[in-house]
């Protein structure tokens, strides 16, 4: 399958969504899939991309006219790849409404990836909630990251038939529990006290 994220948070952008991300994005690429990716230029990004078994598509959007010139990318990029489907990091209000246009004229289906962080976006303007109303109403799936997430889809009016959840992983190679009492004593204290932790 040909799969095209659209994101803003990805290496060598630091952060739980950048990080989650990138090793979807590699685990998908083991498996077989085709994925590009369509992201803007951070410092330090070449890198990175050397790095990848896949394709990273990177553009430099001024400040103004962002979501015209992120639009304009990725409607080339799908007319140029034709993906089988849309990868949508996040929510991204006015600047996602391209996706849309490719929805309904191209025919390319597209999944959005919701945190609970993304939601009062639509809170901000009147714009903003049409806009990533009508992105999550006309998805073909909403992947939420979490239980509560996946609640506040629900309260504001998404079937949970439309919702799956898919929780972040752990690299077991990277972290494993602590094994000494004292040195779990010592983070709980030093991160959330010992008596609001379990």
């Amino acid at each position: 399958m040909n799969i095209l994220f659209l994101t803003e948070d990805f290496p060598p952008m630091t952060g739980g969504i950048a990080n989650f991300l990138s090793e979807l994005c590699k685990e998908l690429s083991k498996r077989g899939h085709k994925i590009n990716v369509l992201v803007n230029k951070i410092q330090g990004f070449e890198n990175i991309d050397e790095q990848q078994s896949y394709k990273i598509f990177r553009y430099n959007p001024p400040k103004r006219f962002r979501s015209f010139v992120a639009g304009w990318y990725l409607i080339k990029n799908c007319i140029k790849q034709r993906p089988d489907i849309i990868f949508m990091g996040h929510v991204f209000a006015t600047r996602g409404l391209p996706v849309l246009f490719i929805h309904w004229f191209l025919q390319i289906p597209y999944v959005v990836l919701i945190h609970a962080g993304h939601l009062p976006l639509a809170d901000v303007s009147r714009i903003n909630r049409i806009a990533v109303y009508s992105l999550l109403r006309y998805a073909n799936l909403l992947v939420s990251n979490s239980k509560y997430t996946n609640s506040l889809l629900i309260e504001r009016g998404f079937s949970k038939k439309k919702i799956e959840i898919l929780y972040p992983g752990v690299d077991t190679d990277y972290f494993s529990p602590l094994k000494d009492n004292d040195e779990v004593k010592r983070v709980k204290k030093l991160y959330c006290g010992l008596n609001t932790c379990l």
